[in-house]
């Protein structure tokens, strides 16, 4: 193999990922694997190889997602099974049932029919707000004033008439 600051051949970088995988698969991060594999000399070109987004990089995050997918695979399994139970008419524990729970709740899949909604509410600025009630304060005058000089009778608005 090449060092220094030359560059390495795909066959170079298809040796590293095969040194990196084991430790990859385990959920290690990609720094944490470049010291557990001992390519601690070639940290900077692996990372420079990944930045470049290409099928390194995409075999890299496969190996890095590698324990999401077995932990999703025995979810599934067990839905699958607790499913099962369910159409016999079978009871089904509590743990099988915190496993439904979790999937609904968490699995991308399941959002559709169980996603957690966020009401948003837009504010406006208070200042807004305050001007506007100005502007009505104005609108109650002018409309008292009005009404006065067409009764040409002072009324008060704010008191009930009898």
């Amino acid at each position: 193999m090449t060092t220094g600051n030359q560059p390495f051949s795909e066959a170079e970088y298809d040796t590293f990922l095969d040194e990196l995988a084991p430790f990859l698969k385990l959920g290690e991060t990609l720094n944490a694997a470049i010291e557990d594999a001992g390519l601690r000399k070639h940290r900077t070109a692996l990372y420079a190889k990944y930045g470049l987004k290409d099928g390194f990089a995409d075999k890299i995050d496969t190996f890095m997602a590698y324990p999401g997918k077995i932990a999703n695979n025995i979810l599934v399994r067990r839905l699958i099974q607790t499913e099962e139970k369910v159409k016999q008419g079978l009871p089904v524990t509590e743990e099988e049932m915190k496993n439904v729970r979790f999937i609904a709740e968490k699995h991308r899949s399941s959002q559709p029919y169980f996603v957690n909604r966020t009401e948003t509410v837009s504010a406006r600025p208070i200042q807004e707000v305050l001007d506007e009630l100005d502007t009505l304060d104005d609108v109650a005058e002018q409309i008292e004033k009005e009404a006065i000089s067409q009764n040409n009778t002072p009324t008060n608005l704010d008191q009930p008439q009898a």
